[in-house]
């Protein structure tokens, strides 16, 4: 019992009692008014997660009645407070890089104006990736090497070393905030490997999360990039450069990059870093350059990098190195039972121009591939495949003949056809939507009239192929710059002659159309992601279009295909294919006055010939230079005759296309610089037209119509020149990049 309680109330009730039996003379009343207690809260602490939605209630009670509620935060954190004057507040917790701790204070009022305080605090969970890398360091084998994990667009990084075998593990714990940076592994040599410097980029980091699986260790067999060697350091600089030399910071900015990736040129610059590691100590001319103190160092400088190629691509030993590489098996993904369903061939330069083919597996181990046939209505062919360890290994049930030729012999000609039997296919480098590919051809020289025995050889190439179809989605589509799949020549007369390549369409939103180049009208729909494009000449083959990648806003690489279509058997079969760059588009691309201006290469190659360039230069008066360069005598240098130089001038047509014009003269019979627009001497030799596609960093694509209008002629019995028209054409897809400087040093006296 309380005591105090009850003697409290013993007191008060003698009092009323008193009061009301007029014990006292005394008239006046005496009022005793109750005390107000405070109010009582009950709230309690809560822990939450990152970014978690946060809701918090605070129970108040009160002899009377409650007038108001006050949140307010305590520490130092820039919260919006939702609900602050009421008693439940809600927020979202922010993010964090460590445990923290929200401190919030919570202010009850009443009705008669007493507060309560209470503190409340939120801890606050950071959410993390974590998993590790497994993977190998070898170029022969780094032993003992430095391993560093970084990440783009932060300072973080992961250190380990290899072991005697080179082979390395990296434990990674990085804030979810950083799931989609990009994660590369460096490794260095220490000791007589100190000239070892080798990089990987391995993808986004919620990529290798998923790749790493349940047990969160990523592994070769999930990831071929965790192999760190010359291939991947070379294909980290070609894209690097590609990139204009920024960092590459995303997954879909990894696909397109890897796809610009000139196959022939990471070859050649992987072998090069293979001789600096691995055979330096052979010959005194294949130590690095004293600039730089290791491969990695060396490939991040170009200029640095094209002369130590130039200098030791003539050796043996570079052709030997290179052999290695082809093979050595670590180099090499498994394929287990990972072989995708089919192969899109990207050509072999950097603008997917010239046309490769595809192949299409079938889970029975048959197959089918596209590829041009000389003299064939069809390029398609039936094939067998298996997987052999690292090989997938084409077989043909008959060779093909991919090109005709004749042998002369005791001046009596001999035909002779090039033919394919198999195909052993290794991939070196693989992500979601494209593998890196050393292809092995095995051919034979075919006489079918068995003038020779047949002689049988192989070639090796690496290329990059893409694994996927996508849909196409574009809403209001307007129009489409394709890849023909089959080159289109016509001959009208001994001085005309057009080649067409690739083709603008135009695209009416009642399902009609025209192409611009081969003046066709069609009618075309999107069925299931597939342009299909329909001639209405019957003769005429229908088109399908495919989208293979959509790393660009614009310019994407497309399988076209053309197909015959039989009404009566609703059949469709292939008649030929291409694959290359092409656009669709809702509007078209303007050039613009402002920014037209400046020098354009017409390749983005590394290691061309030395000294041998073509370009143009767009002057902001409307006047252009065309200069082409090649050291004919090897000296180094570039005298006035190893200088070709045509004037011209250029303009923006309505239309928002660009032209250029070339001109040659009467007098030289060849380029003049003194040629001019005013120059009676002179005359057009060229007309080209740029219709832009995309602007992509340094890379400008485009559909380019090439028009030669006059040629020189020479008059040797009155030894002068004249120009004879003509009337030779082309249209293609294609690709300029636009540079700071002139690729070449120029004497002034040559062309200002």
């Amino acid at each position: 019992m309380n005591l105090s309680k009850l003697y409290k109330g013993t007191i008060f009730s003698s009092v009323i009692l008193l009061s009301g039996c007029g014990g006292s003379d005394n008239s006046s009343e005496t009022t005793i008014n109750p005390v107000n207690t405070p109010p009582t809260i009950e709230v309690s602490d809560v822990s939450v997660n990152e970014k978690d939605n946060v809701s918090i209630t605070a129970i108040a009670t009160d002899d009377g009645s409650i007038a108001s509620y006050a949140w307010q935060v305590l520490s130092e954190h820039i919260i919006e407070l939702n609900g602050e004057d009421s008693e439940t507040l809600t927020f979202v917790a922010p993010e964090v890089m460590s445990e923290t701790v929200i401190e919030l204070l919570i202010t009850v009022t009443d009705d008669k104006g007493v507060s309560t305080k209470s503190n409340v605090n939120v801890n606050v969970n950071q959410l993390t990736i974590s998993f590790t890398i497994n993977g190998l360091a070898t170029d022969s084998p780094i032993m003992n090497g430095e391993v560093t994990v970084k990440i783009s667009g932060s300072d973080t990084t992961f250190q380990s070393t290899t072991d005697e075998q080179g082979y390395y593990s990296v434990p990674v714990k990085l804030d979810d905030s950083q799931a989609s940076a990009m994660l590369s592994i460096e490794v260095h040599g220490v000791g007589n490997q100190e000239s070892a410097g080798l990089i990987s980029l391995l993808g986004s980091v919620n990529q290798l999360k998923e790749n790493a699986g349940v047990d969160d260790v990523l592994t070769v067999s999930e990831n071929f990039a965790t192999t760190v060697n010359n291939f991947t350091t070379a294909l980290y600089a070609l894209m690097k450069g590609a990139n204009e030399s920024n960092e590459i910071i995303s997954q879909i900015q990894f696909e397109d990059l890897k796809q610009k990736v000139n196959t022939s040129e990471l070859l050649t610059l992987a072998t090069a870093i293979k001789v600096a590691i691995d055979k330096s100590d052979q010959n005194a001319e294949f130590a690095l350059p004293t600039e730089v103190i290791n491969t990695l160092e060396l490939v991040e400088n170009i200029k640095l990098t094209k002369e130590y190629v130039s200098k030791i691509s003539e050796f043996s030993a570079f052709s030997e190195a290179r052999q290695e590489i082809f093979n050595d098996d670590s180099f090499s993904i498994s394929t287990g039972n990972n072989t995708p369903s089919s192969y899109y061939l990207l050509g072999s330069n950097s603008d997917h121009l010239n046309r490769d083919g595809s192949f299409i597996f079938n889970d029975d181990g048959s197959g089918i591939s596209h590829f041009t046939r000389i003299g064939k209505d069809s390029n398609e062919s039936n094939f067998n495949w298996e997987v052999d360890k690292n090989e997938i290994i084409i077989t043909f049930d008959a060779p093909y003949t991919t090109y005709v030729d004749w042998r002369f012999d005791s001046f009596f000609p001999v035909e002779l056809h090039y033919q394919i039997s198999s195909y052993r296919i290794r991939r070196l480098s693989s992500s979601e939507g494209s593998d890196i590919l050393q292809i092995t051809t095995n051919q034979r020289k075919h006489y079918p009239n068995n003038e020779y025995e047949d002689t049988y050889f192989s070639e090796v190439k690496l290329q990059t192929a893409l694994k996927n179809t996508l849909p196409i989605n574009i809403d209001d589509l307007k129009v489409a710059y394709l890849r023909l799949p089959t080159k289109i020549t016509r001959e009208e007369d001994p001085d005309s002659f057009k080649e067409i390549k690739a083709d603008k369409f135009n695209f009416n939103s009642d399902g009609t159309g025209t192409s611009q180049v081969l003046e066709k009208s069609f009618q075309w729909e999107n069925i299931d992601g597939q342009i299909v494009i329909t001639p209405d000449n019957i003769d005429d083959y229908r088109l399908i279009v495919k989208q293979l990648n959509n790393s660009n806003v614009n310019a994407n690489t497309y399988l076209v295909e053309s197909v015959n279509y039989d009404e009566e058997n609703l059949k469709t079969s292939i008649f030929a294919k291409t694959i290359g760059h092409g656009a669709m588009l809702n509007e078209n691309m303007n050039w613009q006055a402002v920014t037209a201006p400046g020098i354009y290469r017409s390749t983005n190659s590394l290691f061309n010939e030395p000294l041998s360039y073509f370009w143009f230069e767009l002057n902001e008066d409307g006047s252009l230079y065309q200069i082409n360069t090649h050291d004919s005598d090897e000296n180094g240098e570039l005298s006035a005759y190893e200088i070709q130089l045509a004037t011209g001038e250029w303009h923006i047509n309505t239309d928002g296309s660009l032209t250029i014009i070339t001109w040659m003269s009467n007098v030289t019979g060849s380029y003049d610089p003194n040629c001019n627009a005013l120059s009676v001497e002179c005359y057009t030799n060229r007309e080209q037209t740029w219709n832009l596609i995309e602007i992509k960093g340094q890379q400008h694509v485009l559909f380019n119509h090439s028009h030669d209008l006059n040629i020189p002629s020479y008059d040797h019995e009155t030894s002068t020149w004249s120009n004879i028209e003509i009337d030779e054409q082309s249209w293609t897809n294609t690709s300029i990049y636009k540079i700071q400087q002139r690729p070449a040093n120029i004497d002034a006296k040559f062309i200002d």
